[in-house]
């Protein structure tokens, strides 16, 4: 790690400093210049630069440039460069993308045929095979002066010399044509029989893969060719890409990309010794022995299973992308900024690589999604935080918990936030990423379980408060960013994100999220006791608003103003009559202070807990807005029920 040309140059550039960088600092500098990569292509020693980087580097350095400017760079690649181009941008699912794969070696033949064969020398002869295989028509050819039989070619050949020439390969030994249809969506339409269904391939494909062809004799094996050519005219598509897939599993596994069924560990409970995610720094160091012990032992199995790595997880260096990702301000960075050891500053870089590839994995998210792998990294970056906090940031601290949340954000000199981030610092010393990222995701995944909870009242809550339950049950559970302020309900944007959400981050998303849910479960309780679901479906039909527009604090504005009209709790609607009744009750503010304090006695009625000041406080705020809009009427003006809102009304009374 960190050596060669990368090293050298910033040897280079550190030269004449006065402060001497921090090994993470050093190694923000060294992916920084990483991704630089329009000037390193402009270096005499651009080669070596680009040769030294790591696969996973290279290929993201490649994505960031886009296939049509990549070819330069794609000129200096590696053959483990290209193989792992290929391993992380064409596959879908158990299934490699025809298309995609033929745009890889278009671009990689552009930069010549030297390239280009390199490039199919470093590709498994299985992926080769089954992608000629689905697009090409292959025959062994005749020789002239032989008889053939019945039987001794295809049906297919006949069809296909009807409709086009085959033509022959440059060995003389093979016709070959391009597939008008995929071979797979060929037997899918075959199979189903709704002709007119499939999709015919791109007269651009077709030529291209005849092109590849062409290519295949250029290269300096030629029996390579023959072999490749042989397996499409014989070989099982599904077991050539069984195969393919087989061994691109194991190459990712070099590069930190463990298999789905380990790589959804990482979601995981932790190990049953660890303790809470509020234990103190002393309990954190337990924590490390006991999942120290645990990750030992599974990678003990593991290791007795599995093909052997090219790469131990101690080699694997962390991507540019992940590192500008977690460099953003947060307690993580500055905790990484405390560490001295370079030692355990490469071992977290590889740690923190192999969590965010199992996270990839185990959200199904390709590599190459340059938007998916950024909102992946911001939610592993967040889980990081909200543990490093719980250990770093205990309660007995008696601080104010915004201006903590707000020290750990900018990294600002204040000595308790120094402390803060030191603790934090110690923990990521004694504690596995794994289990940082797993006690995280367990804070937000208890909010999402409360959430749960109150799914059923989903439509007695407010806009905003359903938009909370929303952003907690999703798949993993999101921060709503109606608590930040913003209440515009957008669709989302052309990259697919949802504005409505971001991922948690700080302590204080936990604590902003916990009071609404405190509320939300509050009226929830209330009304099971006093079995509000149940009157107000009992209400008539000539209710305002409809039954689905009814929260539970309209209907307790309702019970309070019911009181204040008739002098009992009733869930019903107010008439023209009682709406006058209701302005002039509302005018006496002792008037509204007893009908709060009636409102509280009988919850308490029904329950011997007392209830906390904030049913009391919506109920308040919402009757205080009745009588502003009873004000704006001005006095002695006639109330229309039909524009009366935050009350029950009945339009026909």
């Amino acid at each position: 790690m960190f050596e060669g040309a990368y090293e050298d140059m910033i040897a280079r550039e550190d030269t004449g400093n006065v402060v001497t960088l921090m090994p993470w600092d050093r190694s923000v500098r060294r992916a920084l210049s990483r991704q630089k990569f329009r000037e390193i292509l402009g270096r005499k020693d651009a080669d070596e630069v680009i040769r030294g980087m790591t696969p996973l580097d290279a290929y993201y350095t490649v994505k960031l440039l886009g296939v049509e400017d990549a070819g330069p760079m794609l000129a200096l690649l590696e053959p483990t460069q290209i193989t792992a181009l290929f391993d992380l941008d064409v596959w879908r699912g158990d299934h490699f993308c025809v298309s995609d794969v033929l745009v890889w070696l278009a671009a990689l033949a552009e930069c010549g045929s030297e390239v280009l064969s390199r490039a199919i020398e470093a590709l498994d002869v299985e992926l080769l095979g089954a992608l000629l295989r689905r697009r090409l028509w292959v025959v062994a050819k005749p020789k002239d002066d032989d008889e053939v039989e019945v039987g001794e070619l295809p049906d297919w050949f006949a069809r296909v010399n009807a409709e086009e020439t085959l033509t022959a390969t440059r060995d003389g030994r093979f016709l070959v044509a391009a597939r008008r249809v995929d071979e797979l969506d060929a037997l899918e339409f075959d199979h189903d029989g709704a002709r007119g269904s499939r999709t015919e391939v791109d007269e651009e494909e077709r030529k291209a893969i005849l092109a590849l062809v062409e290519a295949l004799y250029d290269g300096t094996d030629a029996t390579r060719a023959v072999r490749l050519l042989q397996m499409a005219a014989s070989d099982l598509t599904s077991s050539l890409e069984e195969d393919a897939l087989r061994f691109r599993e194991a190459r990712l596994e070099d590069l930190g990309f463990p298999p789905l069924a380990r790589a959804l560990e990482i979601y995981g409970p932790l190990p049953p010794q660890a303790p809470a995610a509020s234990a103190t720094s002393a309990a954190a160091t337990s924590l490390a022995t006991a999942t120290a012990t645990a990750t030992a032992t599974a990678t003990a199995t593991a290791t007795a299973t599995a093909k052997p790595a090219g790469k131990s997880a101690a080699d694997l260096e962390l991507p540019v992308l992940h590192v500008t990702s977690f460099q953003k301000a947060s307690l993580l960075r500055e905790a990484l900024g405390t560490i001295e050891s370079l030692d355990r500053i490469r071992r977290l870089e590889s740690e923190l690589t192999a969590a965010a590839n199992a996270a990839l994995v185990a959200d199904r998210v390709q590599p190459g999604d340059a938007v998916r792998l950024r909102e992946v990294l911001t939610r592993m970056r967040g889980y990081l935080n909200l543990a490093l906090a719980q250990a770093a940031d205990p309660p007995s601290r008696g601080r104010d918990r915004s201006q903590r949340d707000e020290h750990q954000s900018n990294g600002s000199g204040d000595p308790d936030a120094s402390d803060v981030i030191h603790r934090a610092g110690r923990r990521l010393e004694t504690s596995q990423i794994r289990d940082l990222f797993r006690e995280g995701y367990a804070l937000t995944l208890s909010r999402a379980t409360r959430a749960r909870r109150l799914a059923g009242f989903m439509s007695y809550f407010s806009d905003d408060e359903r938009s909370v339950l929303t952003a907690l049950l999703q798949r993993r559970p999101v921060f709503p960013t109606v608590l930040d302020g913003d209440r515009r309900l957008r669709d989302p944007d052309e990259d697919g994100q949802d504005p409505r959400f971001r991922a948690f981050q700080t302590e204080r998303d936990l604590e902003a999220v916990d009071a609404v849910l405190d509320e939300l479960e509050q009226l929830a309780e209330v009304a099971r006791r006093l079995d509000l679901v149940t009157r107000n479906v009992q209400l008539s039909s000539s209710t305002m608003p409809p039954e689905n527009e009814r929260t539970f604090e309209l209907l307790l504005v309702s019970l309070v103003a019911a009181q204040m009209v008739h002098g009992r709790f009733d869930l019903v609607g107010l008439r023209r009559a009682d709406l006058e009744v209701l302005r002039g009750a509302l005018a006496d503010g002792a008037g509204l202070d007893r009908a709060i304090a009636g409102f509280v006695e009988k919850i308490e009625a029904h329950d011997s807990r007392p209830p906390s000041d904030i049913l009391a406080r919506r109920v308040r705020g919402g009757l205080e807005s009745l009588a502003r809009a009873f004000d704006a009427l001005g006095e002695g003006a006639a109330i229309d029920p039909r524009f009366v809102a935050g009350v029950l009304v009945d339009l026909v009374g």
